[in-house]
């Protein structure tokens, strides 16, 4: 996949990754201070993330997010949904996603800045992604479902074993 950093911008990059690797304290530290370690852009996507879920707080229903790439918004939405509304064992957050990129591009894809090719935007982090799902309230903190689906496993459908899209967490725990 194409990254559209500037050079300054992937050696800032590299930067923060020695930095957090040379540290001694433990992974679990580092984590838990994650704003050391993060670029402000990352941090500011969050922040945007949380006022839009405080917006959405007295709509009833669930969140779907179509295209999950590697998680950041559909974990985020997960753990947004469990700190904001604790109570609300309602609501359901899905995510969508091929994982595999586009599988074509059209005229149309090929306006502006960035010029899609196929393939763009793959993601091999659908594996990890069910094992976080996976732990559930454990690993996540979180007391509501959250599934994972790909063109494999409809939104009806999060439970199809062997196939990507299930089964997913809310399934296993209503068994």
């Amino acid at each position: 996949m194409r990254v559209y950093r500037t050079d300054a911008e992937n050696k800032v990059g590299q930067e923060l990754e020695k930095i957090f690797l040379d540290s001694s304290d433990p992974v679990e530290i580092r984590l838990e201070n994650f704003p050391k370690y993060v670029r402000r852009q990352s941090l500011k996507r969050f922040l945007a993330m949380y006022e839009l879920f405080k917006r959405v707080l007295p709509v009833k229903g669930s969140v779907v997010e179509c295209g999950v790439f590697r998680g950041f918004g559909l974990m985020s939405w997960a753990k947004l949904s469990t700190i904001l509304e604790p109570e609300n064992l309602t609501r359901r957050i899905y995510g969508f996603d091929t994982f595999a990129g586009f599988p074509a591009v059209s005229d149309e894809d090929q306006r502006g800045a960035g010029k899609g090719r196929v393939g763009d935007l793959q993601a091999s982090s659908y594996d990890e992604l069910q094992e976080l799902i996976a732990q559930g309230s454990g690993l996540l903190d979180m007391a509501r479902p959250c599934g994972l689906g790909t063109a494999d496993g409809p939104l009806g459908g999060l439970g199809n074993p062997g196939g990507k899209g299930g089964p997913c967490w809310r399934n296993q725990q209503e068994q």
